[in-house]
């Protein structure tokens, strides 16, 4: 009888779904220590990022996409117990929101899709108790952070997003309370999550629409089927 180890087997279900699905995964090493959320980059040196910079993630386009000096974005993702972290560090000529709650994504927005039980939904095309879309953004020149939560009604009162505006855009930093989700496991190392994220621009003020979206899955259905999302695996520490 062979006996596989748990890291055996996760290897093992990763080459399996790669193969199968083609499906990007993505390694989010643990946090090193308590962070700090101030919209800045100095916790996330030598953290992999997800490179969103070419036309083939451009899933939706209501105006000319001119290229990464128009849009782009590295979106970096930690973890710890509970929180998830997540920075993003965009190219954007313009930084115009002028929408709140379920409009944000009219305005310049990130959003960050979840399967937090990733395997037991797995092919479920409709958002579960677990499946979460949440929308960040910095604000008309990042100066007004702000987030939404969209298909799924659980109350959260510890998500954390600060803002700081660049030479070529904005960065966000945010903290999502996995421990507000009422989760059966806590995260730990190896734990797979469905996972996407897109980048939602305007650069005209009243715009009644997204004019530009970037996203991972290349794929602009996330926000009604999560069987479009990628996977995010909890690693070590960096």
């Amino acid at each position: 009888m062979v006996v596989l180890k748990k890291t055996s087997v996760v290897v093992l279900i990763l080459l399996l779904s790669s193969l199968v699905f083609a499906q990007q995964i993505y390694t989010a090493p643990k946090a090193p220590s308590k962070m700090k959320i101030d919209g800045k980059l100095d916790e996330w040196s030598n953290v992999p990022y997800i490179n969103l910079d070419s036309a083939e993630y451009l899933v939706l386009a209501n105006r000319n996409w001119a290229g990464p000096q128009d849009l782009s974005g590295k979106i970096y993702v930690m973890w710890d117990e509970e929180y998830l972290y997540l920075a993003c560090d965009i190219v954007d000529n313009v930084v115009l929101q002028e929408k709140e709650g379920s409009y944000l994504f009219q305005g310049d927005t990130i959003e960050i899709y979840l399967r937090m039980n990733y395997l037991v939904d797995a092919g479920k095309t409709y958002y579960t108790t677990d499946d979460y879309q949440f929308g960040f953004t910095p604000g008309t020149d990042a100066l007004a952070p702000d987030w939404h939560v969209w298909n799924n009604s659980r109350l959260f009162t510890d998500v954390q997003v600060e803002a700081q505006k660049t030479e070529k855009g904005y960065i966000l930093e945010i903290a999502i309370p996995i421990w507000e989700m009422d989760l059966e496991e806590e995260l730990e190392e190896y734990l797979e999550i469905g996972f996407d994220v897109a980048i939602d621009d305007v650069d005209n003020t009243n715009a009644t629409d997204t004019e530009l979206q970037l996203a991972w899955s290349k794929s602009a259905q996330g926000w009604a089927d999560p069987t479009v999302f990628q996977l995010l695996i909890l690693g070590r520490g960096k």
